[in-house]
């Protein structure tokens, strides 16, 4: 969870924040754990390529 932490207060933390919210409407979730998981995923991806 540290990692995902760190990730969250650098800065872009808004964008990930905003994907999360986006991923959860998209598939009606009704918590913000599993979106927030993939916003992460997805964002590390981007800083890997």
């Amino acid at each position: 969870m540290t990692s995902a932490r760190c990730l969250l207060t650098t800065k872009g933390s808004n964008a990930i924040r905003a994907k999360t919210w986006a991923i959860a409407e998209q598939f009606s979730l009704a918590t913000l754990y599993d979106a927030a998981f993939l916003a992460v995923a997805e964002e590390d991806e981007h800083l890997i390529s």
